[in-house]
């Protein structure tokens, strides 16, 4: 069996550009975040991570149609 890699370029990316652009899909209501069971509801909100904390992304998708 031969396995055949194909190179692949990773960009570059301005990490300051995409703290903002993740700043502003939360704003926007593009993710939730849930931390440990809790939603916070803005920027402001004080959180507290532990090594066990569970953490969780997601992305709102809107239905088509609906």
């Amino acid at each position: 069996m031969v396995l055949l890699f194909k190179a692949v370029s990773v960009p570059q990316l301005d990490p300051s550009e995409e703290v903002g652009k993740a700043l502003a899909a939360f704003k926007k209501g593009v993710y939730l975040i849930y931390v440990d069971g809790y939603q916070p509801d803005t920027l402001d909100d004080v959180l507290t991570l532990n090594a066990g904390s569970k953490v969780t992304f997601l992305r709102m998708t809107p239905l088509v149609g609906g």
